[in-house]
């Protein structure tokens, strides 16, 4: 995919809202790659998109972990596709952040395993 088609996919509002699955974001403010702001613009958009389309709102909760970072998770009705969750790592580069500890577990939480 090239980027051209990835700034697309994540930038039209289209496929935006058309979401509706859980969603787990993950960004370590050091990757060098893709750049930090694109994270935090992608979990914008779907807050801004839950909040229209939800009676009543859309809850988000925050949590600073020391050392590791902040979770930030935006509730949604499993019928409006499930919470996002946007972990927001202190570091991990662009390639260390699978395996990085506390990820599996964030993964087994939005896929509900």
């Amino acid at each position: 995919m090239g980027t051209a088609e990835l700034t697309l996919h994540l930038t039209d509002k289209t496929h935006q809202q058309q979401a509706r699955s859980p969603t787990l974001i993950l960004c370590a403010k050091d990757d060098s790659i893709i750049p930090h702001f694109h994270s935090e613009t992608l979990f914008n958009h779907l807050v801004r998109d839950a909040k229209r389309i939800t009676v009543g709102g859309a809850g988000i909760t925050e949590q600073d972990y020391p050392g590791w970072g902040r979770i930030s998770r935006l509730s949604r009705a499993a019928k409006n596709g499930g919470d996002v969750v946007w972990w927001e790592g202190l570091a991990g580069g662009h390639n260390n952040l699978g395996w990085a500890e506390g990820t599996i577990d964030l993964i087994q939480d939005i896929a509900a395993l």
